[in-house]
């Protein structure tokens, strides 16, 4: 990353934090609106404001319940199939390994939910507390 700001180490590491911020939400908007990558919100041919309300809501549904699967495959580590190029470090989004699951047909036991829910719950309690 280039940047104009004075070279302190903390203003560094702001820069970082907030650029991958940034590639989450690009990642994010690439999920839902990508037919090859993510849940095809681009095929939509809607022009009415209520059917594109409705479409953004459930497109908003989906991805959260496939990020919630991905959750639960990383998880139970089974998305290691999945990571071609890295085992040390994650390389794909929640919301893709959650699609390549629906897409796989894996299946999940009860114990492997609740882990990635407790798992969820901390990091929307996590992001709660950042805030206030």
């Amino acid at each position: 990353l280039a940047t104009s700001l004075a070279s302190h180490r903390h203003l560094s590491k702001q820069v970082v934090a907030i650029y991958r911020q940034r590639m989450q939400i690009e990642e994010g908007f690439r999920d839902m609106k990508s037919t090859k990558f993510g849940l095809g919100y681009e095929q939509n041919k809607s022009i009415r404001k209520q059917r594109l309300t409705t479409l953004v809501l459930l497109t908003t549904l989906a991805s959260l319940v496939a990020i919630l699967l991905g959750m639960v495959l990383v998880s139970s580590n089974k998305h290691r199939r999945f990571q071609a190029n890295t085992e040390a470090r994650s390389v794909l989004s929640f919301h893709y390994l959650g699609l390549r699951a629906v897409a796989c047909r894996i299946r999940f036991t009860m114990r492997q939910w609740k882990a990635a829910l407790k798992w969820y719950s901390s990091i929307v309690d996590g992001a709660w507390a950042g805030s206030a």
